[in-house]
């Protein structure tokens, strides 16, 4: 790691220290670093929607979600979104490394995740 790399790392744990609280945001992004691609053909898109992608075609979740199928294939399929994404979901070093960061101060958290994952690592409602 260069010293650059250091002296940011230094500045960010610093600001962290010295806020007075903290305003996280998180989008997609975070669900990638967590291992949920929701835009990608991925081996878990292939595991738990493996029956639209042969039947509709569909290549990732997104896409599925906007695919027409009959009412209670999108039934089926929001169903296994809710299992993909919650039910079978284990928690993250992600959102738990983010959590122990932040933690001790007041924060608030915008995000367009649906997906709860903020509360299920320990995060406040």
């Amino acid at each position: 790691m260069s010293g650059l790399q250091v002296n940011n790392f230094q500045r960010a744990a610093q600001w962290l220290q010295e806020a007075d609280a903290i305003l996280l945001t998180a989008s997609n992004g975070l669900s990638i670093a967590e291992g949920y691609h929701i835009f990608a053909d991925s081996d878990a898109y292939k595991t738990y929607f493996g029956k639209f992608r042969e039947k509709y075609g569909t290549d990732c979740l997104i896409r599925g979600l906007f695919t027409p199928m009959t009412e209670a294939d999108h039934a089926e399929y929001l169903a296994a979104v809710h299992r993909y994404l919650i039910e079978d979901y284990k928690g993250s070093a992600v959102i738990k490394d983010l959590l122990a960061l932040v933690q001790n101060k007041p924060y608030f958290i915008v995000t367009s995740n649906g997906d709860t994952h903020f509360q299920m690592n320990g995060f406040d409602a």
